[in-house]
């Protein structure tokens, strides 16, 4: 990604660095400052593409040639961009970690110049991925061991979005995405639909795409005619079971809870009872708890419009603050610190669990001050190199999953909303 992906006010801010020799190690936080409304907790995400933007940081040069002849850009500058590289340090949270407001997720510690460069890309896309993955985490709670797919590609704000939303989904407990490219970038299981309307697609034809198509297939059943699909779909999978098709059939894909128990019915007395209904469209968190509390015979849910409905409701308030400007860590420094904090330096979150292993409270302590405790902010990079070994996608999942089992119970529902732990910063 270019390293011209940020505001061209980080250029002019840059500029003024390098005129007055602002040149000292800067300490900037990524934070989210209030939780979005009916949200218990976010789920971080984006870690891993934030690091590969860094690690890659530098003005090719046809981006160098457009900083030379656009903007009036000082001889400063253009040196220092010549040769930029990221060789600062950067400590994060693990993708999947369950987090509240004002906890740092993300710090960076490097040139003053070359930390306010990467501001708008970090905030670009930990933010983003953070208000998917926190989203995707209520609809995993919703649907309450139900399968759920992510079809959202079609109605996503363009391919990088798609992408990483399918990447932040499966992170927070998804179960595959419809979208290729993300099964072959990150290893994310695969599914795909046929749609079947009887009066357009023989059995014949239905039946080729079917074996053709990898993994267990969904047909979409026309709501208008239920009954003849499903009588189809009987066809249909008796065909296919003749030849040996070792998936069992294909599943259907119905919309409503009603038409759900109906197609059921019909599926059932075809001999079809061990065919899963999934329910498609643009549902949110609620309209699934609604339908599974209706005891609609749903098996698991694709959707379609959620990364509109999460960017409406779950966009995070994040801001990349500055903590500390100077080599000295004097706490006592305060010149040297952002407006309206309560001391200066680095900073690092400590979790304290009861003995049940459930979360009761966190601390925000001076990075300092940690000693030998289990801080949530782990290194990530050192002079610009990476440390340690970067975790598989599935592990960021198993992570996950056990940071929702740590929550106490009435952070893990969906009907008490706005609560959280106890968040002190010492």
């Amino acid at each position: 990604m270019s390293a011209l992906v940020t505001d061209r006010d980080r250029l002019a801010t840059m500029q003024a660095c390098l005129e007055q020799g602002l040149m000292e190690p800067a300490v900037f936080e990524l934070v989210v400052r209030e939780l979005p409304p009916r949200r218990n907790f976010l789920v971080a995400a984006g870690l891993e593409q934030a690091l590969q933007f860094l690690k890659s940081l530098s003005f090719s040069e046809a981006e160098f040639a457009w900083l030379r002849d656009h903007g009036g850009h000082s001889p400063e500058l253009l040196e220092y961009a010549r040769t930029l590289r990221f060789n600062g340090d950067v400590d994060a949270m693990p993708e999947g970690t369950v987090f509240f407001a004002g906890e740092p997720i993300l710090r960076i510690s490097a040139a003053l110049p070359l930390a306010l460069l990467v501001e708008s890309r970090l905030l670009n896309l930990v933010h983003f991925e953070t208000s998917i993955a926190s989203s995707a985490a209520r609809l995993v709670t919703a649907a309450g061991g139900r399968r759920l797919i992510d079809f959202g590609l079609r109605q996503a704000h363009g391919a990088e979005a798609a992408l990483l939303a399918a990447r932040a989904a499966y992170i927070a407990g998804f179960d595959g995405t419809c979208t290729a490219d993300a099964s072959r970038r990150f290893g994310i299981p695969s599914f795909g639909t046929l749609g079947m309307r009887p009066a357009d697609a023989g059995i014949a034809t239905l039946a080729v795409l079917a074996r053709a198509s990898p993994g267990r297939i969904t047909l979409l059943i026309d709501a208008s005619a239920a009954a003849t699909s499903a009588e189809s779909l009987a066809v249909l999978t008796r065909a296919l079971r003749r030849d040996g098709d070792s998936r069992g059939g294909p599943q259907t894909d119905g919309d409503t809870g009603a038409r759900a128990v109906a197609l059921r019915g019909l599926l059932d007395a075809a001999g079809l009872a061990d065919l899963t209904i999934y329910a498609s469209g643009d549902l949110d968190e609620e309209g699934i708890a609604t339908l599974i509390d209706s005891g609609a015979p749903i098996d698991g849910f694709g959707l379609r419009g959620w990364l509109s409905s999460a960017a409406e409701s779950g966009l995070v308030d994040a801001v990349y603050a500055m903590r500390h400007y100077g080599s000295s860590d004097d706490s006592d420094a305060s010149d040297r610190t952002a407006p309206g904090t309560a001391w200066p330096g680095a900073r690092n979150v400590l979790r304290r669990l009861g003995a049940d292993g459930r979360i009761e409270c966190d601390l925000i302590v001076r990075e300092r001050e940690i000693g030998d405790a289990q801080a949530l902010l782990q290194p990530c990079m050192r002079a610009g190199k990476r440390v340690g070994r970067a975790p598989t996608l599935n592990e960021s999942r198993a992570h996950h999953a056990s940071q929702v089992a740590s929550l106490p119970a009435e952070l893990r529902g969906l009907r008490h909303a706005n609560r959280t732990v106890p968040v002190t910063t010492r």
